[in-house]
């Protein structure tokens, strides 16, 4: 509540602001606030029972709660202290946190929710997922409003129309599904801010162009604005980096697949733009002008995104994704029978506790049933090169989102970043995207003045309502009672079949309802039953009773998702334990525990929920280790067990530590090897793959044995110990790790924390300070070599080229876009002084 009234009282100062410099330049600022302000009240609106209702979304909680939230507040512990989280020592043995394009911690908004509150929960996440679907509607009423169309781009979308598109496309069953997926939603939201700029950029530097060659009267040509000097364009790339800007911010959220969805969506709108602009310009002035505006943009966009690209990049190669076939990024596509989905998207059930039929719940794409006949208007009225681009775009999304019921997508994913993805239903993002701008198109159309002797337009106007009349009409005499049989006859059939056709005849119902409501709305145009005003303003009304009806409801529950983070008896046990240490509790309690409990906590895992970005060989070793009875699995040093009462284990090794806790009880596992030993006993290898082989042969015993990963570093010639040895830690943190380390003879400082590149050791004996090389051992993990007996300090550190590369293409992307930015201003200022 306090959130709400402070972005009330924001809204109101906003206004005020825009209604004053309304009134000293003449302009309509205070309508857009106004509009803004409609948006979010209508989010508000959509959401309401989770601010006043005390229930959650999604039900289970989803990524928000699994992943995010845990994610997110090691993120705010870590800045808090002082540090960036580039590693994450709690989950997975360890991993590369920098590396994971979904940590999303430099992503200003995630900043300012970390820095100002950084113990933050479920609803914080909550509000964030709002304000983006927020956000995502209020770019599209700004897209809308940009463009123009018509004989000489003379048509514009009015505000009532903008803000249908805006509804249309904030609560799109693209983004409205993932309302859990927070960093989807985040990066997914800047897709129409930034094709403002692309769109503005191509069309602007059209129109200059024109306007440099031909001059207006009495204007002698402009040489800066031919397109033949590409390089004196700057004023319309100046777009383009604006777009390259909002893209690299947005792209920091963390989501690579979305983020390549709108580098998709702007080769597609300048593919289908340069197609026509070839008919009306010179072919290399098109080429170059769209080539010029997507370098730019992908350009600036890649160097401030790239503190979370370049190590993204550098961690693909572990993957198992990288060894993916065609067949493994199908999964999720759009099927067939789901696309009635388009205009009955509850028919195979709106939520997953309803959901039926043998393909996976994906987004369907819906829009709302006005907004498909309203995009169908536009196309019918106004045939030219905006609304052909934008339904070009819409249909090859729409064919590529089938997935492998479409061979053009698996064409896609012959590009670089498409085949380690998968989902391709999520396509439908970028087809809502073109059909929200169509319907707003064909909303300004409709509230636009239109009488019998406007030819195309009435005509149009004429085919829309016949045909939503005819389509009204033959869902009243068949659809209707064929859904009441149908409910009728399994009435007394099994449970399961009878409950889904009564979803399925919901749903039917509903459509039926507001494809009715879209042909009264349409017909009253028509008829001239109501002014155009009032049309707008009723048609934006169903728009978002459409949607909210829909899908507001769906994937709720008053139980809190995050409860099951909560075992304040187990934790303070671990806490009380000698540390570090680390637990086991991939034991099939996930309903009970969450995978990434131990992240929340600052406790270390061997496991965690699933995550992409889980290095290759870390799984394997995992997966092949044989089971919790072997000396493999003693090296993950997981001291404690988390289970069931019931749990099924190897009582020869384990015991009961802990039973305090209602549903799960802690094991100690007593033959777990320490996180760092000394071991003297080296087989070299040069290949992981030899590795692998070496530490599955029979009675291979990490406690005595050592399999090391040569590479190119020189190694120390071992031998036996020859008397007492230690390893103490003094440090431990995110980032960096100390041990003092006594070792009678030359051996290596193993420890059972993964590898990867970016480690730096150096160790220091007597005064002297050396630099070490981190080698992998044991296929996955650590060792570093000590080369003479004696007392040693050991220290790593994490700090990645990979990062501090991005870091540095960040800042000085910053800088020049920043003096570039001045000095266009001084510039502007200085030629309206001169003016004057």
């Amino acid at each position: 509540m306090t959130l709400l009234l402070f972005l009330l009282l924001s809204w109101l100062l906003l206004y005020l602001l825009a209604r004053s410099l309304d009134r000293r330049r003449g302009s309509q600022w205070r309508l857009d606030v106004a509009a803004a302000g409609v948006l979010a009240l209508a989010c508000v609106g959509f959401t309401w029972r989770l601010w006043f209702d005390g229930a959650y979304m999604p039900a289970d909680g989803g990524d928000l709660v699994s992943f995010l939230l845990p994610t997110y507040r090691f993120a705010a512990e870590s800045l808090r202290a002082g540090q960036f989280p580039l590693w994450n020592p709690h989950l997975y043995g360890g991993a590369p946190h920098v590396a994971d394009s979904q940590a999303g911690f430099l992503y200003p908004p995630n900043l300012a929710l970390f820095l100002l509150r950084p113990d933050f929960g479920v609803k914080a996440l909550e509000a964030m997922s709002t304000l983006h679907l927020w956000w995502a509607g209020l770019g599209m009423y700004v897209f809308v409003r940009s463009l123009r169309w018509g004989e000489d781009g003379a048509e514009q979308a009015g505000r009532l129309a903008a803000l249908g598109a805006g509804i249309a496309f904030a609560f799109s069953d693209s983004l409205w599904i993932h309302f859990g997926n927070l960093n989807y939603v985040a990066v997914a939201s800047w897709l129409p801010w930034v094709m403002v700029c692309f769109v503005k950029g191509l069309e602007g530097g059209r129109k200059e162009g024109k306007r440099g060659k031909e001059g207006y009267a009495g204007e002698q040509p402009d040489v800066t604005t031919d397109h033949s000097l590409l390089i004196t364009d700057y004023r319309f790339l100046a777009w383009a980096a604006l777009g390259g800007l909002l893209l690299g911010v947005g792209t920091l959220a963390g989501h690579v697949q979305a983020s390549l969805f709108i580098g998709m969506t702007i080769v597609l709108y300048g593919l289908f733009w340069l197609v026509f602009e070839w008919r009306v310009t010179s072919p290399r002035a098109a080429v170059l002008r769209l080539a010029a505006n997507i370098c730019v943009l992908a350009g600036v966009a890649i160097l401030l995104a790239a503190p979370m690209l370049i190590p993204s990049l550098q961690l693909a190669p572990y993957l198992d994704r990288a060894a993916w076939r065609y067949q493994e990024t199908v999964g999720y596509s759009l099927s067939p029978a789901q696309w009635i989905g388009l205009a009955v998207p509850g028919f195979f059930g709106r939520g997953p506790q309803l959901h039926w039929g043998l393909w996976p719940r994906v987004e369907v794409g819906y829009i709302g049933i006005l907004p498909l006949a309203l995009a169908a208007l536009a196309i019918l009225a106004r045939r030219g090169r905006t609304t052909w681009t934008l339904l070009g775009v819409s249909g090859v999304a729409f064919v590529l989102s089938l997935g492998i019921y479409s061979v053009p997508h698996g064409w896609l994913t012959l590009l670089p970043g498409f085949d380690l993805l998968r989902a391709p239903a999520r396509l439908t993002l970028v087809m809502d995207f073109g059909l929200a701008a169509l319907a707003g198109i064909g909303l300004q159309v409709l509230v636009s003045q239109i009488g019998a002797g406007d030819g195309g337009t009435w005509k149009a106007l004429t085919r829309l309502s016949d045909g939503l009349g005819w389509g009204s009409k033959a869902m009243l005499l068949v659809a209707v009672p064929l859904t009441f049989a149908a409910l009728l006859l399994t009435q007394n059939q099994d449970p399961t079949l009878y409950s889904r056709v009564s979803v399925a005849a919901i749903a039917v119902f509903l459509f039926v309802g507001f494809l009715l409501a879209s042909w009264a709305l349409i017909g009253a145009r028509r008829a001239g039953w109501a002014r155009p005003v009032t049309i707008g303003v009723l048609a934006v009304l169903l728009i978002y009773l459409d949607l909210a009806s829909t899908g507001a409801y769906n994937d709720l529950s008053y139980d809190n998702p995050a409860q099951s983070y909560q075992h304040p008896e187990i934790t303070s046990f671990l806490a009380q334990q000698e540390q570090p240490l680390r637990i086991d509790a991939r034991t099939g309690i996930d309903a009970l525990w969450q995978p990434d409990t131990a992240l929340l906590y600052g406790i270390d895992d061997v496991w965690g929920v699933a995550n992409p970005s889980l290095l290759a060989a870390y799984n394997r070793y995992w997966e092949g280790m044989g089971s919790r009875s072997t000396p493999l699995y003693d090296f993950l040093s997981a001291t404690f067990l988390i289970g069931k009462k019931d749990v099924e284990l190897d009582w020869s090794k384990f015991d009961l530590a802990f039973d305090g806790d209602p549903e799960l009880n802690v094991y100690r596992n007593t033959t777990a090897l320490p996180r760092a030993q000394i071991i003297h006993d080296a087989q070299v290898v040069s290949t992981a793959e030899e590795a692998w082989d070496d530490v599955q042969v029979a009675g291979f015993d990490p406690a005595q044995q050592v399999v090391v990963e040569a590479g190119d570093a020189s190694l120390p010639a071992v031998s036996p110990a020859a008397g007492t040895e230690t390893a103490r830690w003094i440090e431990r943190s995110g980032n960096d790790l100390a041990l003092e380390v006594t070792t009678s003879a030359p051996g290596y400082l193993v420890m059972s924390d993964v590898w990867y590149p970016g480690w730096t050791a150096e160790t220091e004996i007597g005064g002297r300070v050396e630099r070490q090389p981190v080698l992998r051992a044991n296929s996955a993990f650590r060792a570093i070599p000590l080369w003479e007996a004696g007392t040693y300090e050991v220290r790593l550190h994490y700090a990645p080229a990979a990062w501090n590369a991005g870091l540095a293409l960040l800042a000085v992307t910053l800088l020049v876009l920043v003096v570039i930015g001045g000095m266009a201003l001084f510039r502007r200022r200085r030629a309206k002084s001169d003016i004057v």
